[in-house]
Order: C-alpha cells, then sequence, then structure tokens
C-alpha cells in the first residue's frame, strides 16, 4: 500500500496521510489543510477524487480543516469520545488558531472504541484509544504495512502536549503503554514532524523508555 504525506498551508505543519494506489479509491488520514482546494486536487489527480474513508485522530482544527473542502462523502472514523470536538469551537481550538469558529457537521460518522477492527479490501487496521492529548485521540495501527499512524500521540522523540482544553495527562502513561505491545520495526507517522520506528522510540524517545 502507498503511503503519502501531505503539508499544505498553514504554518502549522500538520502532517495528512493518502493511503493507496494510484488511480484507486483512497483512505485519507487527519485533512488538516483548507488551503485553494489542494488537496481535492491531489486526490482528484490520483485517486479521481474518490475516497473510501476519512480517519482521524483527534478533532483539532490543524487536523480537520480540510473536511470543509472535501468533495467525498465518505464516512468519517473517529472516537465516540472526540465527536464533539467537529462542532465545538472551544474544544477544537479553531478560534485560537485560525481566528474563526469552525463547525463542522457531518450525519456520516462512524464512532469507534478500542480495539475496533476495520477492513477495506485487503486493507485493515486497529484502532488504539490513547487518550490525553484529547479524550478521543486514537492511533490507527495497520499490522500487514507495520504502520502507525499516531496523530498527536506520538512523535519524534517526544509526544502530544497535554496543557490544552480536554487533556488528561493523568491518561498519558496507559496510553503509552498500549504503544508498547506493537512489534518493534512498526514505522511511525505521526500528526506533525519527521516519521520514525517505534524501535527508536524505546530507545530514546524518554516518554517511553
Amino acid at each position: 500500500m502507498r503511503i503519502m504525506k501531505l503539508h499544505f498551508a498553514p504554518s502549522w505543519s500538520s502532517n495528512t496521510y493518502v493511503l493507496g494506489e494510484e488511480n484507486e479509491p483512497a483512505l485519507l488520514i487527519d485533512p488538516g489543510s483548507n488551503e485553494d482546494n489542494k488537496l481535492q486536487n491531489y486526490l482528484e489527480k490520483h485517486h479521481q477524487g474518490k475516497l473510501e474513508g476519512i480517519l482521524l485522530t483527534h478533532g483539532h482544527i490543524d487536523h480537520i480543516w480540510g473536511l470543509a473542502s472535501l468533495a467525498s462523502k465518505a464516512p468519517i472514523f473517529l472516537s465516540a469520545l472526540e465527536a464533539p470536538y467537529l462542532t465545538k469551537p472551544k474544544l477544537n481550538l479553531s478560534y485560537e488558531i485560525l481566528g474563526e469558529y469552525f463547525e463542522y457537521e457531518d450525519s456520516n460518522l462512524v464512532l469507534l472504541e478500542d480495539q475496533d477492527e476495520i477492513s477495506f479490501g485487503k486493507v485493515s487496521f486497529k484502532v488504539l484509544e490513547t487518550p490525553f492529548h484529547t479524550k478521543g485521540s486514537v492511533c490507527y495501527y495497520f499490522p500487514k504495512e507495520s504502520a502507525l499512524f499516531s496523530g498527536d500521540t506520538l512523535f519524534h522523540l517526544s509526544v502530544g502536549r497535554c496543557d490544552l482544553p480536554g487533556s488528561e495527562e493523568r491518561k498519558m502513561e496507559d496510553s503509552l503503554a498500549k504503544l508498547k505491545t506493537l512489534p518493534a520495526n512498526t514505522t511511525v507517522y505521526p500528526g506533525h514532524g519527521e516519521n520514525t520506528t517505534l524501535q527508536k522510540e524505546f530507545l530514546y524517545n524518554p516518554f517511553l523508555r
């Protein structure tokens, strides 16, 4: 499975991931940008504009803003605990970051729970609830691809903030412990910054040692 990492403005540099082969329907993870329809244009060029699903690791504006620019009505997957972030600007931090209120209403939500397993054709993934950055933060683990999409739970040599509205620092240790059960050769695709591996994080990340 091809994994493409996309960067669009604005300056928060969140990572958007498109999973799927050229000209085939794609999975989209964390559509953070709404600039000039660049994300939609990319999908039209490389995937005929077709999406099988949109996966949200959490509901902060730098991971959901692009929802408004997508033509596809693909189902949106997110934690049941995270659904209020789509419609509550105080939770999604849109005013603090954008200077405007962002609310996204969609009836095509698929509400996830810990350990859910979802399949799209030959591609399957597992949901890992990892609350602390937000109450409903999740990671998506693709075992066949040895890939973990960690959102703002785990970064290269760091972890997400837990001083924001809805954060729960007391749950950090238990959330990170789930990641320690995954194979060390797993590639980590974080919500910000460069890719890493769990092996590297187990060795050098002070929050996982």
